[in-house]
């Protein structure tokens, strides 16, 4: 058996390069510096290839098998195309080049770059420094180009994603930019959101899906790809977890929404993804078919975010989440109890129940009486949006729309005004620093103009964070109206009530303590507060 030591031709094709063609591929690779070994007399020659590996990452099967063949003291010599091939990370490069090769007496050579550990005098020797961070830097440009990519794209409201969704499936005619209903799975999409807003369980909702044979998203996935995605349970393909149906009610996919950036990479160098803030992520309204109305999609997030709890017994009032006590403010639970006419249900508040009377108190009503007095008000409150509607929206914003609009507008000036003044103060309050700086003022008049500047700047940054927020105030309020009497058409006559129609309909149910009069006789306030309009009382609605 031969002693002789191996010398080891590395060649490296990453993902982005391979787009580049014959010059960079591992075939052109591996011919070069075969040539380039075999010419100048190099024996024992292995190759080691990594394809499709990214070069700030090191954790690469042909990289790994070199190191422990170099561990091992198997290597002589590693020659590389030229050091982008090695990597391109240089503190990591770096490190392997100048501190671990010459430790183990590796010969190192990059073809393109003139480089030869074994020549010392070599001029490109002194310049390997400025090419490992040339290299890194290249990276770095790629990374931010295709990141601005990627959001450039997703703000033209393209699909950038790589799958899509459970319900859709890539457009056959623009398969990289678009996606479509799939219609075989869209209608189990419009499904699971019935069945939620109209107040089925998640776990009744699962039984339904699994007695129907319906396959799991991950497994439909697996039947048309034969790809995992997540580990697929082949034993149980109707198996849907509640995750599953949240992320899927959750998701504003369904109403014809693309939301890119979710998740971003720490860097070009730690590719641990991270979630984004709101505030950072994209999102495009309208760029393909809605599977579900919008209606339906914020009932469902109203659902969601009310997590409505069931009884002991397993009952879910259509009440439930949507009921708070008027003083504390805590939510009222709805409790179960049976008498000799069957089992009744009664809301009292959960600060209450919780403290054993410290907190709160009762604030109790029963389930039927807060049914019935819903109704009542429902009714007489839908047909005063649809009979009288200009009355109607009097009553609600208070003023015609007309001064509604014409304040916004006029809010829109002085906004415009106030921003900027802002700006100019800055630009004073930044050539007062640079006069007090060349002393063209001394220190006690820049103190007292820069006081009464800044005093100024804080004002007018008070002043448009109100108009701002009155500005989008009187917008959602005419909004809120205009969505209100087109529900209001929806339902002409509300004859019972569902989940559905009570949270299309109601945002809260403010429940007072029950008071006893002089005479006696017991009352108790209760307030609907209206999604889009606020409270609105029965006595007021007199047209």
């Amino acid at each position: 058996m031969s002693n002789e030591k191996i010398t080891a031709l590395y060649c490296r094709l990453s993902p982005d390069e391979e787009k580049l063609g014959e010059k960079t591929s591992i075939e052109n690779q591996m011919y070069i510096l075969g040539k380039y070994a075999e010419e100048r007399g190099f024996s024992n020659i292995i190759f080691y290839v990594d394809s499709y590996d990214r070069g700030v990452i090191f954790e690469r099967d042909g990289f790994q098998e070199m190191l422990s063949d170099i561990e091992a003291d198997k290597i002589s010599t590693v020659i590389v195309k030229d050091t982008s091939r090695f990597g391109r990370e240089r503190i990591m490069t770096g490190y392997y080049t100048d501190i671990l090769f010459p430790l183990k007496g590796i010969r190192f050579i990059s073809y393109n770059d003139g480089f030869d550990s074994g020549v010392p005098d070599l001029i490109a020797n002194e310049m390997m420094p400025m090419k490992q961070l040339f290299d890194e830097y290249w990276v770095k440009q790629t990374s931010k180009a295709v990141r601005s990519t990627y959001k450039a794209k997703a703000q033209r409201g393209e699909w950038v994603g790589t799958k899509p969704p459970y319900g859709y499936m890539k457009d056959p005619n623009a398969p990289t930019k678009h996606i479509v209903p799939n219609p075989e799975t869209a209608p189990v999409v419009r499904q699971i959101f019935d069945l939620f807003t109209s107040g089925v369980k998640y776990s009744e909702i699962i039984a339904i899906l699994e007695e129907q044979k319906i396959y799991s998203p991950s497994y439909y996935y697996f039947t048309k790809t034969g790809k995992e995605i997540v580990p697929v349970d082949k034993e149980r393909p109707y198996y849907w977890s509640q995750r599953t149906l949240t992320d899927i009610l959750d998701n504003d996919v369904y109403i014809g929404n693309t939301t890119s950036l979710k998740t971003e990479i720490v860097s070009y160098k730690v590719h641990k993804r991270l979630k984004n803030p709101p505030e950072k992520q994209v999102v495009t309204e309208n760029t393909h078919e809605a599977i579900v109305d919008r209606d339906m999609w914020e009932i469902a997030q109203q659902l969601r975010a009310n997590k409505r709890r069931y009884t002991k017994s397993g009952y879910k009032s259509i009440f439930a989440g949507l009921v708070y006590c008027a003083d504390c403010g805590a939510k009222l639970s709805c409790r179960s109890s049976k008498n000799k006419s069957g089992t009744s249900y009664t809301f009292i508040c959960s600060a209450y129940r919780s403290g054993k009377g410290k907190s709160c108190t009762i604030h109790t009503i029963s389930e039927k009486v807060l049914n019935s007095l819903t109704l009542q008000t429902l009714n007489a409150v839908t047909a005063a949006a649809r009979e009288s509607e200009k009355e109607f929206r009097e009553l609600v914003t208070l003023t015609e729309e007309k001064e509604l609009k014409k304040a916004a507008s006029a809010n829109q000036k002085k906004l415009k005004k106030s921003s900027a003044r802002l700006n100019e103060i800055s630009k004073i309050i930044k050539s007062l620093y640079e006069d007090k700086v060349s002393e063209v003022i001394d220190s006690e008049t820049f103190k007292t103009l820069n006081a009464d500047y800044s005093a100024e700047k804080k004002a007018l940054e008070a002043e448009i964070a109100q108009l701002e927020a009155e500005t989008t105030s009187v917008r959602d309020k005419l909004d809120g109206v205009n969505k209100f009497v087109e529900l209001a058409r929806k339902y002409t006559e509300i004859s019972e009530l569902t989940t559905e129609i009570v949270n299309s309909f109601i945002e809260k149910i403010i429940v007072h303590e029950r008071v006893k009069g002089a005479d006696n006789k017991i009352t108790q306030e209760i307030e609907f507060v209206f999604k889009g309009i606020g409270k609105i009382n029965l006595e007021d609605i007199t047209f």
